[in-house]
C-alpha cells in the first residue's frame, strides 16, 4: 500500500510541474508577440517597421555569343582584299523572290511568251549543289506546273528540312521555282532539292531517303528518269562539314551607342537620327540599312526587348542603342562593317552618346581595326570554302529571320 501512495504522490508532482512549465511558456510567448507587436508599430519600439520591398525591373542588355570581340588578336597571315574575287553584282535580296508579279492572263499565252518568258530584272532560281541534295527529272517536256506541283504537294508534308522544286521553263531555258510561277507554266526539265543541313543540324539517313521517295513518286508520275546529284554517304558527309562551316563562320559584328551623361537618348531624336542615316524601321519593329534592296546591318534597342514601339516615341528612352551586322549575310562584308561604323559615329554625335565594344568598354580605333580583321578572315574562309558571303548559298544557310 505504501508503494502506491508513493507511486500516486511521484506522479502527481510530475503533473503539476508539466502544467507550470505550460503556462510559464505560454505567458512568456504572448509577452513576445505583445512586444513584437508594439515595436512593429510604434515609434520607440526596437524594431522598425519595414517598407514593403519594390522589384524594379531594371532591362537587361541584349547579349549573343555571336558578336565579334573588339580585343581580338589580328591575324598576320591573310591576303590582301585584291586577293578576293568580288561578289556578282547579280546576287539579288532574296525578298524578290516574295515579289515577283502574278500573271493576269492564265492560260492564254503561248508557251514561251507568257508566265515562262524572262520578265526584266528577273534571275534565274536552280538548286545549289554545294548546300543541296537534287533529284533531276530530265526530259523534253513540255511538263504543265499545274501537274507537277500537284504531286509534290501530295507528297512533302513527308520532309522536314528546306526543299524546293524547280523547273527549267519550257522553250527559255530559264530556271525558276514552281512556287511562284503562273499555274500554266511549262517545263522541259525538273529538279527537286533539298538543304542538306539546317538550324537543327545535318541531314539524317532517314530524311534523304524519305525525300528520295518522294523523288522518285514524281518521277513515276511524269514518266521521267530519275538521277541523284550525290550518294547518300556522300550527302551526309556534306551536311556535315556544312554544319561545321556554319558553326564558324555564323558570327555578327556590332556596335553599340550609348549615353554619355545619365539622360537617355529620347524617341524623337533618335527617329530623327534614323532618318537622317537613311534608316528604315521595318521587321520587328527594328531599323535596317539596305543598299539597292539588300540588307546591310540593323539597329536595335540595345536594352530588352530590344524593339520599338512606333505609337511610343514622345514617351520612349533608352540609354543604349547597337548597331549589328550578319558578316556571313552580307556581300563585301568589311566595306559593310566600315559603313555600320559610320553610322555609328553619326548617330553618337546626333544624340550626344559614345561607341561601345560589346564588352561595355570604350570602342578605339584599335578594337575596330580588330574586328575588320576578324570580318576580312571571315570573308577569306568563306570564299575558299566555295561559298562567298552574302551569296545565295550563304542566305540560305545563315538566315537570321530579319
Amino acid at each position: 500500500m505504501m508503494n502506491l501512495q508513493i507511486a500516486l504522490l511521484v506522479i502527481g508532482i510530475v503533473i503539476i510541474a508539466i502544467i507550470a512549465v505550460s503556462a510559464l511558456d505560454r505567458d512568456r510567448l504572448t509577452r513576445s508577440f505583445r512586444r513584437l507587436h508594439f515595436s512593429s508599430n510604434g515609434a520607440g519600439g526596437l524594431l522598425n517597421r519595414r517598407e514593403p520591398v519594390v522589384q524594379v525591373d531594371t532591362p537587361s542588355p541584349i547579349a549573343d555569343p555571336r558578336f565579334l570581340k573588339a580585343e581580338a588578336t589580328v591575324p598576320a597571315d591573310l591576303p590582301a582584299d585584291s586577293d578576293i574575287d568580288p561578289v556578282s553584282d547579280a546576287l539579288a535580296d532574296i525578298e524578290e523572290v516574295a515579289n515577283q508579279p502574278l500573271n493576269l492572263n492564265p492560260g492564254f499565252d503561248p508557251p514561251g511568251t507568257g508566265p515562262e518568258a524572262v520578265r526584266p530584272g528577273e534571275r534565274q532560281m536552280s538548286p545549289i549543289e554545294a548546300i543541296d541534295f537534287v533529284v533531276h527529272l530530265p526530259g523534253p517536256g513540255p511538263v504543265r506546273r499545274r501537274a507537277a506541283l500537284s504531286v509534290y504537294k501530295q507528297n512533302e508534308y513527308k520532309l522536314d528540312y528546306p526543299r524546293q522544286l524547280y523547273g527549267q521553263r519550257y522553250q527559255t531555258n530559264f530556271w525558276s521555282t514552281l512556287q511562284y510561277d503562273s499555274d500554266v507554266t511549262q517545263y522541259s526539265d525538273l529538279k527537286l532539292a533539298i538543304q542538306l543541313v539546317d538550324a537543327r543540324g545535318p541531314i539524317g539517313e532517314t530524311e534523304l531517303n524519305t525525300f528520295a521517295q518522294v523523288g522518285l513518286k514524281l518521277a513515276d508520275a511524269l514518266h521521267r528518269p530519275s538521277k541523284f546529284s550525290i550518294t547518300f554517304e556522300q550527302a551526309i558527309e556534306r551536311g556535315r562539314e556544312l554544319t561545321a562551316f556554319c558553326d564558324e563562320h555564323d558570327v555578327i559584328a556590332g556596335v553599340n551607342v550609348v549615353t554619355e551623361a545619365h539622360t537617355p537618348f529620347k524617341g524623337r531624336a533618335l527617329l530623327a537620327a534614323m532618318e537622317h542615316e537613311g534608316m528604315t524601321l521595318e521587321a520587328k519593329n527594328i531599323f535596317y540599312k539596305r543598299d539597292n534592296g539588300r540588307l546591310l546591318y540593323c539597329l536595335s534597342n540595345l536594352y530588352k526587348p530590344g524593339n520599338f514601339d512606333p505609337e511610343m516615341w514622345d514617351s520612349f528612352r533608352t540609354p543604349g542603342l547597337t548597331l549589328f551586322m550578319s558578316v556571313p549575310s552580307v556581300a563585301e562584308p568589311t566595306e559593310a562593317f566600315d559603313h555600320m561604323v559610320d553610322t555609328a559615329r553619326s548617330v553618337a554625335r546626333f544624340l550626344d552618346g559614345q561607341l561601345l565594344d560589346q564588352d561595355r568598354r570604350p570602342l578605339t580605333d584599335k578594337g575596330i581595326t580588330a574586328i575588320r580583321a576578324q570580318i576580312h578572315g571571315i570573308d577569306v574562309k568563306m570564299r575558299a570554302f566555295g561559298i562567298a558571303p552574302g551569296s545565295e548559298a550563304a542566305l540560305r544557310l545563315f538566315a537570321t529571320d530579319l
